[in-house]
């Protein structure tokens, strides 16, 4: 959203799910916001079925019961921490 707000650009093609999007709209009506084409029948990374599944009362339940217990091989979670630290460095 920064980046879009700081952007001299008035358009930019949005990879997100569909309620990013309409904030995105919502803060910045000067800007112009295209979704992503979506792929495939399940309506595609605009309309994940899985991060539908991402609520409070979920991850509540998953920090009071720690479960389900997800366990992946090393080079895997290194690149994934890579990708979060990444993320959490964007200003």
């Amino acid at each position: 959203m920064d980046y879009c707000k700081e952007s001299d650009a008035e358009e930019f093609i949005v990879v997100t799910e569909s309620g990013i999007l309409v904030e995105m709209e919502k803060r910045l009506p000067a800007k112009r916001f295209i979704p992503a084409p979506t792929i495939g029948s399940d309506g595609g990374c605009n309309e994940c079925h899985y991060m539908k599944m991402v609520t409070l009362e979920n991850i509540l339940s998953t920090l009071e019961n720690e479960s389900p217990e997800v366990t992946i091989d090393e080079p895997t979670r290194k690149a994934a921490e890579q990708s979060i630290l990444n993320m959490l460095s964007i200003k």
